[in-house]
């Protein structure tokens, strides 16, 4: 019997968006040209581990199709295979030509538009940034930071390559990527089993999660409980944190899921290591408190908390806002429980020098509740959860009314569909405050009237005075009170 033509292996594994359960193992699939014999019966696939001999035959019966799939692989392993024909009278052909291929764990992570906290647990075989790079469609991604052994390291688009210090990813440290556009990161590799002892080292680390399952904070952790003071995830836009100075009802980090990385502080060295079974999310996963009024804001990689206790002058509903010393508002929550309240505060990135996203470390940080200034203020500390007296009691008196008019930056900024305007006014005043166009026509008012003195917060909805969603773009906002007139940009991006 003579031999056929070609044989191909096409490698295919287990591929998944997280959450998911994963596969153990990896899968091949063969294919070949038929063979032309009118006396043929079937086919026979051998197997081996290294190139040029070895094979070992692995199906229990004549195949009869041009294809086999492969099963129980180990991933990251090379295999080499061959084909025989049999014909009726069980007469085997010589080999086929040799193909082969190499089974790999894919992850599949989508990433938003924005900042993306990520992780992810396999081990690619090329470890290189521009290999991940390359998985991304070309100019989605401008900026990536990773944070290991103590320090930062980052790649940003448009910087010369050797002033770019990230060079190469772990399976064990998290990554903050921003997109300027949504894409599906995959990556593929030898899983990392959950149980990988990950080195902690004093202070703030940056580490995967590597579980397949999401899985309770408490339960994830356990391997250093009672160690870890401080905990920050960010997903969805938002960040959620949990502290051990402060209430568990005031901690909005609940459950960890695969994907994604945290922030893990730790007093001194220890061994980090995930359960591999027994995973528990259960009811837990429902989020007792939401701190922020929307899921559009858009912080930076940095982010203090601020908490406290109510003294009774807060009610449900409440909105909190903090601003910095440069008047940004760099943090909101509402009042979700009547038991107290917790805000995160955003730090500015230095690495985006063109925009001041919020606090830098050491400044203070004035609050406002429902838009009226209190007398209380705080400082700003990254990676920290500190705890302060805020009353609705202690709103600033006319003594300490604003000096001037001002108008804030917009928050957040850019924003999907909700943003906030804060104000501020030295006397009763006309107010007219109203959103533009770059061409000059206005397409809502939101305030026309006469308002007392202080500080005032008003929303944008992303809406025309018809009621009518208006596309992305640049849009003024301008206020206007007696002969003082300023105007801020604001970026809205669908």
């Amino acid at each position: 019997m003579r031999k056929f033509l070609m044989l191909a292996v096409v490698y295919f594994t287990s591929s998944y968006i997280f959450p998911c359960q994963a596969q153990t193992s990896g899968v091949l699939h063969l294919s070949w040209n038929a063979n032309k014999e009118p006396d043929l019966a079937g086919y026979n696939v051998y197997r081996s581990t290294r190139s040029g001999g070895g094979y070992v035959k692995i199906n229990s019966s004549l195949i009869t199709d041009t294809t086999y799939v492969d099963t129980g692989l180990t991933f990251g392993v090379t295999y080499y295979y061959v084909v025989t024909a049999v014909d009726s009278s069980s007469n085997e052909s010589g080999y086929s030509n040799e193909a082969s291929g190499t089974p790999w764990a894919r992850r599949k992570i989508f990433l938003k538009q924005g900042d993306n906290l990520i992780s992810f647990n396999v081990s690619p075989p090329n470890d290189s940034l521009n290999v991940l790079l390359s998985l991304l469609p070309p100019g989605s991604c401008t900026y990536i930071a990773g944070f290991s052994e103590g320090r930062w390291r980052t790649w940003a688009v448009g910087r010369p390559d050797f002033l770019n210090d990230l060079k190469k990813i772990s399976p064990l440290h998290g990554l903050w990527i921003n997109m300027n556009s949504p894409a599906m990161f995959e990556v593929y590799g030898v899983p990392v089993p959950p149980d990988t002892p990950v080195q902690l080292l004093p202070g703030p680390n940056l580490v995967s999660y590597l579980p397949d399952q999401p899985d309770s904070l408490y339960h994830a952790l356990n391997s250093i409980s009672g160690f870890y003071t401080y905990v920050a995830g960010f997903s969805e836009g938002q960040w959620r944190t949990w502290a051990a100075d402060r209430p568990n009802f005031l901690n909005d980090l609940k459950v960890l899921y695969p994907g994604q990385a945290y922030w893990i502080t730790v007093p001194e060295d220890t061994v980090l290591r995930y359960p591999s079974e027994g995973y528990r999310v259960g009811r837990v996963a429902k989020l007792a408190l939401q701190t922020e009024p929307s899921a559009d804001l858009l912080p930076s990689p940095y982010v203090c908390d601020f908490w406290g206790l109510n003294d009774g002058s807060l009610k449900v509903g409440d909105t909190i806002t903090a601003v910095d010393p440069d008047g940004v508002i760099c943090g909101m929550t509402v009042v979700r429980d009547g038991r107290g309240f917790l805000i995160h505060v955003f730090g500015d990135d230095p690495m985006t020098p063109d925009i001041d996203e919020g606090a830098r470390e050491g400044d203070p940080i004035s609050f406002y509740i429902n838009g009226h200034k209190i007398q209380q203020t705080a400082f700003w500390k990254g990676m920290a959860s500190t705890k302060i007296a805020l009353s609705a009691t202690s709103v600033e008196g006319s003594s300490n009314l604003p000096a001037s008019y001002r108008l804030y930056q917009n928050f957040p900024n850019p924003f999907n569909s909700w943003t906030q305007i804060m104000y501020q006014l030295p006397e009763r005043s006309e107010v007219e405050i109203a959103v533009y166009n770059l061409a000059g026509q206005r397409v809502r008012l939101l305030k026309n009237g006469v308002q007392e003195p202080g500080y005032h917060l008003i929303s944008w909805d992303g809406k025309d005075e018809r009621g009518v969603h208006v596309g992305s773009g640049i849009y003024l906002c301008r206020m206007t009170a007696g002969r003082f007139t300023e105007t801020k940009r604001m970026i809205l991006l669908r």
